[in-house]
């Protein structure tokens, strides 16, 4: 534990050190991000980000939406069944450049979670809290991967990012 604390701060300083590069979101554009969810269970996922605050801090602040769908195998008593679970949530992301191809993000999330019980659907709010990074291969089309606690979703996502 003490290693991972070590090598947390190592490198958090070594983030702040590099130079502050323009990335090719701003204020004002938009970005679309559609991918595919691991664990627990296979899901598949998609969000909106809005550049709404340029240079706030050393980043910038979008806001958004956020939708993940996910179906994984549970046990209820005797009974296994596939459990289908849906979130729902507007999503604020804090995005950090590293360099003008590559970009380190946070995300906070509150929506609502639907899923599936052995006989209906409950509802109900949750919360979610994503990290990830994210490569531009040109101005408008990249890669991400992200991991995070996303409420009884798919927590480990990856896929391809749309700038406009």
């Amino acid at each position: 534990m003490k290693r991972l604390f070590f090598l947390v701060i190592v490198l958090s300083f070594g983030f702040v050190s590099m130079s502050h590069a323009q990335s090719s979101l701003s204020k004002g554009s938009s970005l679309v991000n559609v991918g595919v969810g691991f664990f627990p269970g296979v899901g598949g996922n998609a969000s909106y980000d809005y550049g709404l605050i340029d240079h706030w801090g050393p980043g910038l602040f979008t806001v958004g939406g956020y939708f993940n769908a996910a179906v994984h195998n549970d046990t209820y008593g005797a009974l296994t069944y596939k459990r289908t679970k849906l979130f729902f949530a507007p999503r604020a992301t804090y995005r950090y450049s590293i360099n003008p191809n590559f970009e380190v993000f946070g995300s906070v999330m509150i929506g609502l979670l639907v899923k599936e019980t052995p006989n209906d659907y409950q509802s109900y709010g949750a919360f979610g809290l994503m990290g990830g990074c994210r490569y531009f291969f040109t101005k408008g089309f990249g890669v991400f991967a992200e991991g995070g606690v996303n409420y009884e979703t798919t927590c480990l996502n990856a896929g391809v990012s749309f700038a406009f």
